[in-house]
């Protein structure tokens, strides 16, 4: 399998990612709470449809990365 736009070829066919979770619960009063999480993940090796492909011997798949992060704050009462 061959990398986006270069003729490299990926160490495994998997799709491969890292991820960071974390967040706390603060109970404020006895039926209020707020919770307050946040994400990062890597992705590593996202193998995709080759959208480039001109010839017949152009891969049919590539791999690509990103990083995707956030986070999310709720209240509960």
């Amino acid at each position: 399998m061959a990398d986006l736009g270069t003729e490299n070829r990926t160490s495994s066919n998997l799709q491969k990612a890292t991820h960071a979770v974390g967040g706390f619960e603060i109970d404020l009063l006895r039926n209020f709470s707020v919770n307050i999480e946040s994400y990062w993940k890597s992705f590593d090796q996202l193998v995709v449809v080759n959208r480039n492909k001109l010839n017949a011997t152009d891969p049919n798949y590539t791999s690509e990365d990103g990083v995707a992060y956030g986070g999310d704050i709720s209240l509960k009462v």
